[in-house]
């Protein structure tokens, strides 16, 4: 792996263990429900910081010209002659005669479609790596950062390592859902902060170990729901003076059985595996989360054989898509479980000229995530020049793909 080049020596304060934790003892933290306690969180953190970011990901196809623009602009990763050249052009009369004749409504058209994009992408060159402006970079989707390395959806930074969905991080390592951060180690959820360690969910705080849901405190250690606080160990407050002596002692006792510089052990997570977003990330079977020391629950709350009508008795025109269908409890074709539409979706689907849905919420977002190459990275060799990268596409991707270098890759579609 690429070394890490930090500004500062701050990681030997932490150095009581190797400087690697899985990212997947962060994500078991948060909630896969977005919307319960922790999730909650998360979600708001997203919605207020990070909508910019998100969006490249989650465009939907509003029409036919915006799907087939994005599917080509996906496959070739940019615009230019380059794309003239792999995409046959159409006169206008000829390009509204194929969307006349290919409407969205029919799902057939939809699955040509995307065969065709599968077949377009095996026929022209990937890019190893997505991302721009950047010196000295590894991972996926990095943008304006400088030696930020195995990280990904990274949105400036600089000096940083393991970096997960986050914006301008400095000096940090091993850190997930934090924007605006500095000199923060295995933390997770963190906004505005600085010198964070081994926590979760804290704004604007400096000086935090070992704690959860703090807010503009500084010098805590092993505290929950702080808000203003300062010299707190275990929610106590203390003098400057028996704080900073205390924390020593507990520091040294934690170094002594081993405890001293990892995240919460994931027996404190309230959360399963499987019901939290590391499944989405880092997803894993059953038996590897219990190998792995991982909780699993068979019991997470849903319906199976309560449908009151079969998919294929929808209605197939939009024309008659009503509020109607807010009455029926519908069957996943995937995992057979139960799930409803709400009024917002069904007005989606009728004024956008979609079928509707025959998968639940659970497995279309598990499908749009395995669209995604996942969070790792695997020595490659250009196609063409046979230059040396890491890159997001798996061994057995390179050998599916053409996988180019960004210096051939541009020269390619230039």
């Amino acid at each position: 792996r690429p070394p890490l080049r930090p500004r500062s020596t701050f990681f030997a304060s932490v150095s009581g263990s190797p400087l690697f934790s899985p990212a997947s003892r962060l994500f078991c933290f948060t909630k896969i429900q977005r919307w319960g306690n922790w999730g909650f969180s998360w979600l708001w953190l997203v919605l207020t910081s990070w909508k910019y970011l998100f969006w490249s990901y989650l465009k939907f196809p509003f029409n036919l010209c915006n799907f087939i623009l994005l599917v080509t602009q996906r496959t070739n990763g940019t615009s230019g002659t380059g794309n003239k050249k792999r995409n046959e052009q159409k006169t206008k009369k000829e390009y509204a005669a194929f969307v006349a004749a290919h409407p969205l409504i029919d799902p057939a058209n939809i699955r040509m479609i995307l065969e065709k994009r599968e077949e377009l992408r095996r026929s022209v060159p990937q890019r190893h790596f997505f991302g721009s402006r950047n010196d000295n970079v590894s991972g996926n989707h990095v943008y304006n950062a400088r030696d930020v390395h195995d990280s990904f959806d990274v949105q400036g930074g600089e000096h940083s390592r393991f970096i997960y969905t986050s914006r301008n991080a400095k000096d940090s390592y091993d850190v997930a859902f934090s924007p605006d951060i500095e000199q923060c180690y295995q933390s997770l959820t963190t906004l505005g902060g600085n010198r964070v360690f081994f926590s979760h969910i804290g704004q604007h705080c400096s000086d935090m170990y070992y704690s959860d849901s703090c807010f503009t405190s500084s010098n805590v250690f092993g505290c929950a729901g702080l808000k203003g606080g300062e010299y707190c160990i275990l929610n106590r407050q203390y003098s400057k003076d028996e704080y900073f002596t205390l924390k020593e002692k507990i520091v040294e006792h934690m170094k002594k059985i081993g405890e001293w510089g990892k995240f919460f052990p994931v027996e404190l997570s309230p959360f399963c595996y499987n019901e939290s977003i590391a499944q989405e990330y880092f997803p894993l079977s059953k038996g590897e989360a219990l190998a792995a020391g991982f909780r699993w629950s068979d019991e997470i709350p849903r319906t199976s054989d309560q449908e009151t009508i079969a998919n294929d008795a929808l209605p197939k025109n939009p024309a008659e898509f009503s509020e109607e269908l807010l009455k029926h409890v519908l069957k996943c074709d995937v995992c057979s479980h139960n799930f409803r539409l709400i009024p917002q979706e069904i007005g989606f689907y009728k004024k956008m000229n979609l079928p509707l849905p025959r998968l639940c919420f659970n497995c279309r977002h598990e499908k749009r995530m395995a669209s995604r190459n996942v969070r790792k990275l695997w020595d490659g060799t250009c196609a063409k020049c046979n230059a040396r990268f890491r890159t997001s596409y798996s061994t057995a991707q390179q050998k599916e793909y053409r996988i180019y270098c960004e210096n051939c890759y541009q020269a390619e579609v230039a």
